[in-house]
This record gives C-alpha cells, structure tokens and sequence, in this order.
C-alpha cells in the first residue's frame, strides 16, 4: 500500500509509472467532495469505478480483507 498527495497535473505521470510497476489498484480519495475513486489495472491500463460517496463501504479487490468505511473515515479528518 503506498499514499500518495493527489497532484491533479501529475495524476497521468503517476497512472503509467504505477501501470508500469504494476500496481493493481489505485485509490484517489477527495477530502473536499467526500468521495473516492477506485481504479483497477486491466491489461496495463487503468479502469475506474464508479463513484464512491461518503455513505459507502469500499472494500479493495487486492488486499484480502481492506476495507473503508468513508462515512467514518470523513467524520475523523473533519
């Protein structure tokens, strides 16, 4: 698991360095609309989700038994 400081000029730069190392899943979080975006490495290209929102529990398609509860996860960094 790597975090990373969501930089939107440098979001592609950071897809195909990613794609490249082969990590299989990449989650941008936005703090200030409460939402999250899973994208899943297909064939060396990602693919997003669709848009999780606050009310959701997301659960990684990676790492056996990772979850986020976003509802709380918002509530403690407010």
């Amino acid at each position: 698991m790597y975090r990373s400081v969501f930089e939107p000029k440098k979001l592609k730069h950071k897809f195909e360095v990613y794609a490249s190392i082969g990590v299989r899943e990449y989650w941008i979080i936005h703090d200030g609309t409460r939402d999250l975006l899973v994208y899943s490495l297909k064939n060396g290209k990602y693919v997003p989700t669709p848009l999780f929102i606050s009310r959701n529990v997301v659960e990684s398609n990676v790492i056996e038994g990772l979850t986020l509860d976003l509802e709380g996860f918002f509530g403690v960094i407010e």
